[in-house]
């Protein structure tokens, strides 16, 4: 998944998505065996393909590991993860014991890491890509 230019139309086409988490989030917790993980919804998130051998779509994360094969992470700590739930699309954070006690924990956790210029930054297919206007060039 890349983002394209095409220089006769001046157009670019994107196909990747970023999402910077500074800990404001709404995230919905799943406590179940296989996917006790913090979730986030994101619209326009591909999880076409996504299963329980390979996860091809699972997103790219600057602070977690991305999680191709996620029924292998019974313990989901530092890994990343796409997949399709009740509450839609969603990335899924195993951030130490999931819980609705230590949601606040994760959370400043994320808030933390913005405020020191770290933030973690998520890079996700898009399901349909976008086409927009080249910027205008700096002068």
């Amino acid at each position: 998944y890349a983002d394209s230019y095409d220089a006769t139309t001046n157009k670019i086409t994107r196909r990747v998505g970023v999402k910077v988490l500074d800990g404001t989030e709404n995230w919905i917790i799943s406590t179940s065996l296989l996917s006790e993980m913090y979730n986030l919804a994101i619209s326009n998130l591909f999880t076409e393909g996504v299963s329980t051998t390979t996860n091809r779509v699972s997103p790219y994360c600057s602070h977690f590991k991305r999680s191709a094969n996620w029924i292998n992470y019974q313990n989901r700590a530092g890994y990343i993860q796409a997949m399709s739930n009740s509450g839609g699309n969603v990335i899924g954070v195993g951030y130490g014991k999931v819980s609705y006690e230590n949601l606040p924990v994760f959370k400043t956790w994320l808030a933390d890491q913005y405020a020191a210029g770290t933030p973690v930054v998520v890079y996700y297919p898009l399901a349909t890509p976008v086409t927009e206007d080249m910027p205008p060039r700096c002068q």
